[in-house]
């Protein structure tokens, strides 16, 4: 699906990893314009599988105390970023539990619905275009 990107793909994925980076870098170096928003502490990871032109980052940051709780202390009831979507050229979408990593594909039960039917895809669209100036710089 990434490799059939003519124009753009919008990702919104708690993490990343892997072949994802490098299917997403190959897009970007296609002429692809590639968006993503991820929880800070997988951009920290993925940053330098995924620079250059053409891809764009928009990072949800955690509170403090969301931190401590990623880390292994005490929840404290923060938000974290947890959508998991990719649109492909506006006409295309694949939604579910599945996070962008091998694992997901490799090790985990998941489930994982593809479509180009619009009536899923605008709401996924809106959705993402509503995160990413949420998230700002």
């Amino acid at each position: 699906m990434l490799q059939d990107a003519k124009r753009t793909i919008c990702l919104a994925s708690m993490t990343l990893s892997g072949y994802i980076c490098a299917a997403l870098r190959d897009a970007a170096q296609r002429g692809v314009v590639v968006r993503i928003i991820v929880n800070e502490l997988s951009k920290a990871i993925s940053a330098d599988k995924l620079n250059g032109d053409n891809i764009f980052f928009k990072v949800y940051r955690h509170s403090p105390a969301c931190r401590l709780a990623l880390h292994g202390h005490k929840d404290h009831g923060q938000s974290l970023f947890h959508q998991k979507f990719l649109l492909v050229d506006v006409k295309f979408l694949s939604y579910g539990s599945c996070n962008s990593s091998e694992a997901c594909f490799k090790n985990h039960h998941e489930n994982l619905l593809f479509t180009n039917d619009q009536r899923f895809l605008q709401p996924f669209r809106q959705e993402f275009w509503t995160r990413w100036k949420e998230f700002g710089s």
